[in-house]
């Protein structure tokens, strides 16, 4: 299993637990598998579990990422994303660059209770 799906106790965001290492076509998967949880619970927020996985991708594939495959019909370009990767890892720093820059809340957090605590303060 390269991921697995849940919804947070208290109901308020999707979490996705990845356990192998990130690539462009995994991460649609993901993207898809996970919004239409969310949508099924009526949810847009997203905690992405990166503690377990690099991002093994070049700079222009994260860019193909956030400005062609996030611009597919069925993406949540609304949802708010808080990704949690360890503290030494900034393979993912690009990735949060430019899907920010294409207009994608999407967010870097370095310890799970920040990541947590922005979600929840989202209304």
């Amino acid at each position: 299993m390269q991921y697995s799906l849940s919804v947070s106790g208290d109901r308020r965001f999707v979490i996705t637990t990845v356990h192998v290492n990130m690539t462009r076509e995994l991460a649609k998967t993901i993207v898809a598998d996970s919004q239409s949880l969310g949508r099924a619970h009526g949810l847009r927020c997203y905690l992405q579990d990166l503690t377990g996985s690099r991002n093994e991708e070049s700079v222009f594939q994260a860019y193909s990422f956030a400005h062609e495959d996030m611009s597919l019909s069925h993406v949540d370009r609304g949802a708010v994303v808080a990704v949690l990767v360890q503290p030494e890892d900034h393979s993912h720093d690009f990735v949060e660059l430019v899907c920010r820059n294409a207009g994608l809340n999407m967010r870097l957090f370095r310890d799970r209770e920040s990541a947590e605590r922005y979600l929840r303060s989202i209304e």
